[in-house]
Formats: C-alpha cells, structure tokens, sequence
C-alpha cells in the first residue's frame, strides 16, 4: 500500500508572487485559464499589459485550478523555456517531493476520482464561480496504491498519451489557421483577383476555380470589390427558421463563443435551458442560432451536425442559402463583420442584436460557384480537423480510463505501460 493518501503527500505548493505591471517592458510567458481553454499554449505578454498580481513559475511544475473543479484544469509544465512564467492567482502551483516525478504528480492531478473529490469541496455563492480552497485541495484523498517506482511508469505513460492529444489540438488549430487565411485572402484581401490583373499566376488554384475569379475591380457601396460580385447583406443570403418541436423529439443545444451549437451543460443558463418551456425553435444542420439579448455573452453559433436540434424560444434561427454556410460562418469571425455587430447592439452590460439588424450586416458576396470553390479547400482540410477530433476523444477516453484503475492497483502498470 502507497503512503500516498492525499495530494499533499505527493506535492508541495510553491507561492512566488510576483507584479509583472511593475515591469512593464518585461515579456512574460501567461498561462492563464483563457489561454489553457485555448489550446494549452501560454501567451506572450508585457508587464504592461498584465493588470494584477500573478504567481511566478519554477520549471517542472503542474498548475491546477482552484476555480470551477467541476471542470478541471490540469497543466503540467515541464520547462518554462528560459522565460519569466507566470501563472493566474485562480490556479494552485505544484511541484512534485522528492522521489516523486513530474509525470507522476500529473497522473495524480488527473485521476477521476480525485477531480471528483475536489469538485465535491468547491464552495461559492454562485455555480458559474466555484472554488476549492488550497489546504483543502492539498487535503484530498488520492487512492493511490502504487509505489512510486510504478508511479513514475504510469505518469510517463499518462504524459505521452496527453502530448499526443495536444499535439493533435495544436495540428487542428494550425489547419483552422490556413482555412482562415484563405478565406481572408479570397474574400477579404482579393488576392487571387489582384493576382490575375497583374497577370500573375494562381499559387495554390486549380484551373477550374482560377477560371471563376475575375481580372478586375468595380466600385461598390464598401469600395473596390471584385467585378461581377455584389455587396449584400445577411439577409441576402439566409431565410428564418420559425419550425417548432417539443424537447422530447429533438436535443435542446447552445451557442457558445466558440461559434457552434452544442448540447453542454456548462454553457447553459435558467433563460436558455428550462423544463417549464414546452416548445423550442428547430434547428437543422447548416443553421445560425444565437440568443438576442444575450450576444455579447454567447455567440452566434452553427449546427454542424446532421440532425434536428432546438434551441430556446428566445433565440432567432436562420438557415443559410445553399453552400453559404462556411462563406457565413467565416466571415461572422471578420473584425469587418465584428465591427458591424458591436455597432448594431443595443445595451452595455448586456448587449442585444435585433434579428432585423442582424439580417442587415453589409458584407461582400462572391458568386456561388466561388463559395462552392472554397468549401471544396475548406472541406479537405476540416475532414483532417475532424480525424484529429476523433483520435483525442478515443485518447482521452483510454487515459481517463485506465487511469483509476492504474494508479488504486486494479490493473497492473506493467501491464499497460510497457
């Protein structure tokens, strides 16, 4: 049987505060909970940029979040390459005892049944702002039976697991990257048509499309466009949705400001989700949703999937024009786009965006054998994304798996880690 009986057993915290705004010419490495959301990379900020205190951290460390354990945050950090880290105040900052491993320690922080003992000590007047208070973090049970020589294997072979996962997030990101670099360079930059009227060739475009893109410009209402397309607006391009069905035939989904529909229970609030409502507003695969009263908040999100949601009453639905619905959804993340959004709100705190307002953002719309062109290129790569999608869910579902059972000594580690 292991000594290790609670996470204090395995860790100590490290409390190194530090006042980057006191330094305002100085870089540091943030790993906030925005940026760990975002993709597990730390941002590279200056101090002046940085408006409150932080804590410094030591190379070989797991940052684990005090904040909302229900949905846990673990981040190991095994150097901070040479440049001032430093780590939100809403995270606790571990570094493993002696003859205990970096990986090790991680395992640990990443053990089901432990994160469900912290989320069971998060106390708070609000749901949406749940702490756990560190000596009571360091406090909880691990159910450990493993020796630490046995720790180490399973924590290697736990960190090999979350690397790939994270290398795969970090590949999708860069193939979302490229996409939206097309799309800018197609439909905001004009660069294929600027291309053909200086005479140049086409990097990158088959001939079939470079036939479709246009050698010249013409005024519009937004400036220069290219010839034969024409400025429009939202509701040029879309129809409002207004079926209805009762939850019990449909899943009921939300927006989230990552621009999709889906069903979560971490993004729901009393007005989007309630038992009380007996008919939500249909949604199909290819339609817009997004909540009115609501959009600075939420997001104008996109149902992906092939089947029939719902959504709350108070959202408005549109259903794209065919093809349109990639060209739509990239071109609502457009700072030109964003501009227009904020600009038709009404409220301060709470922003609203009428449907009619929506339905009257200005934007530039190519023919449709242009977008169709596009969703060909888009559709190589977000098949990649989806790939990369589907192994992490498999990884994680091994890891979250076989962890308990590795480290209470239901499964042997030998026999997995070898």
């Amino acid at each position: 049987m292991s000594d290790h009986n609670t996470l204090g057993d395995l860790a100590i915290q490290v409390v190194d505060h530090v006042a980057p705004y006191k330094v305002p010419l100085e870089l540091f490495h943030h790993y906030s909970l925005p940026n760990y959301d975002a993709g597990k990379l730390p941002m590279l900020e200056s101090g002046h940029s940085i408006k409150s205190g932080k804590l410094r951290i030591p190379d070989g460390a797991v940052l684990l979040s005090k904040l909302n354990p229900k949905h846990p945050k673990v981040w190991r950090i095994p150097t901070t390459m040479g440049q001032q880290a430093i780590a939100s105040t809403e995270f606790l900052v571990l570094q493993p005892r002696t003859g205990i491993t970096l990986n090790a320690l991680y395992a640990a922080c990443l053990n089901p049944y432990f994160l469900r003992a912290l989320a069971a000590k998060a106390t708070g007047t609000s749901s949406s702002h749940q702490r756990v208070r560190p000596e009571d973090l360091l406090a909880t049970e691990l159910n450990i039976s493993a020796e630490p020589a046995a720790l180490a294997k399973i924590g290697d072979f736990i960190a090999a697991l979350d690397e790939k996962i994270e290398l795969n997030h970090r590949m999708s990101t860069t193939l979302e990257a490229v996409a939206r670099a097309l799309f800018q360079g197609w439909f905001v930059d004009f660069d294929p048509v600027r291309a053909k009227a200086e005479g140049r060739q086409l990097v990158g475009m088959d001939a079939a499309t470079a036939e479709l893109i246009p050698d010249s410009f013409e005024d519009s209402s937004l400036g220069q466009i290219p010839k034969g397309w024409r400025v429009g607006t939202m509701g040029s391009v879309t129809r409002t949705r207004n079926e209805k069905v009762g939850t019990a035939t449909a899943q009921v989904l939300s927006a989230v400001a990552t621009g999709r529909l889906i069903h979560s229970d971490e993004y729901f609030s009393k007005q989007v989700f309630s038992a009380s409502i007996q008919k939500y507003l249909v949604v199909r695969q290819w339609d817009f949703a997004y909540n009115p009263s609501r959009i600075n908040i939420g997001s104008i999100g996109l149902l992906e999937e092939d089947l029939i949601g719902a959504v709350s009453p108070v959202y408005e639905v549109v259903t794209p024009q065919p093809t349109f619905h990639w060209f739509i959804e990239k071109s609502l993340r457009l700072p030109f786009i964003q501009d227009q959004i904020r600009g038709l709100c009404s409220g301060s705190v709470r922003q609203s965006l009428r449907l009619s307002d929506f339905l009257s953002i200005q934007l530039v719309i190519p023919p449709r054998e242009v977008v169709h062109a596009y969703n060909r290129a888009w559709e190589l790569q977000r098949s990649k994304i989806v790939s990369l999608s589907i192994e992490n869910m498999i990884l994680t579902h091994v890891r979250d798996n076989l962890l308990p059972k590795l480290l209470s000594g239901e499964l042997a580690g030998e026999d997995v880690t070898a």
